[in-house]
């Protein structure tokens, strides 16, 4: 069976690509792992029934503060985080409409109870497989004082590289601690999204997650490409953008992993 998993959709609606797929394929799950920026955009979400398949949905650092606001009253300042990408009057109303759709309301506060509301769990078959926006590990831990970390939750906002350093293959403190809680707590997988980039790392399970080889998968010819799970390591999937046409299948019966580019699919190279 196979685990169709979007993020970042940043106010493209995925919906008619999941359609498509299950006309391709026996989906079984879909999982959306945030970053809606749209309260119309979530509510189709919650109300989506693919037949037979399992719907998970998680929040991101874009959607942490609307769902917040949707439990409190009287005005809503936007964060300075989002503020590119919401005015003051545009971030108002998508308030006003988390605040007043039962459906957003409810789904807000069911998250908002749960003692790790950003993070989904599985015990497949084979082996634990977890779901989150960003992070597992928080690299700054230190500065919890700051209103804005308070505000904004390392799972949700914890960037695994900048654009203005690279990726950090071998040394990246941030990737290697989320190793390090993969290994503590017995997940296999970790599924992550926020950087909008299609990267995998992997490790030896047995080995050092600090000072272990770890081996970086990537597509250098920038088309669709598959992974390959072997049960010996241990494996850190970023599933990309859907702003960007990009997504993840994850075959859990064979344990493969399909990076799909559809910009490259559809530009015929």
């Amino acid at each position: 069976m196979v685990t169709l998993i979007f993020s970042d959709m940043h106010r493209k609606n995925p919906i008619s690509t999941i359609e498509m797929l299950a006309q391709e394929m026996p989906v079984e799950k879909v999982v959306f792992l945030g970053d809606y920026d749209s309260a119309d955009l979530v509510r189709e979400l919650i109300e989506f029934k693919l037949p037979e398949a399992e719907k998970i949905i998680l929040p991101g650092n874009h959607d942490y503060p609307f769902m917040l606001e949707s439990q409190e009253v009287g005005s809503a300042k936007v964060p300075l985080f989002l503020e590119e990408d919401f005015g003051e009057k545009e971030y108002g109303e998508e308030v006003e409409k988390w605040r007043r759709c039962p459906v957003l309301k409810e789904f807000a506060k069911r998250y908002l109870k749960r003692e790790n509301m950003f993070v989904h769990v599985e015990d497949s078959k084979k082996r634990d497989i977890v779901y989150c926006h960003s992070s597992l590990y928080d690299s700054k831990c230190k500065e919890r004082e700051c209103a804005h970390v308070k505000y904004l939750p390392y799972q949700v906002r914890e960037s695994f590289f900048s654009h203005e350093e690279g990726i950090k293959r071998e040394n990246n403190p941030i990737i290697r601690n989320n190793l390090l809680v993969m290994k503590q707590m017995g997940y296999s997988i970790f599924f992550r999204a926020h950087d909008h980039t299609q990267i995998g790392w992997s490790i030896c399970k047995d080995e050092n997650p600090l000072t272990a080889g770890m081996h970086f998968h990537e597509d250098p010819t920038i088309r669709d490409f598959e992974l390959t799970l072997e049960p010996e390591r241990r494996y850190i999937v970023s599933v990309g953008a859907f702003i960007r046409d990009s997504y993840a299948i994850f075959d859990e019966k064979n344990f493969k992993v399909k990076l799909v580019d559809r910009r490259t699919r559809l530009s015929g190279i």
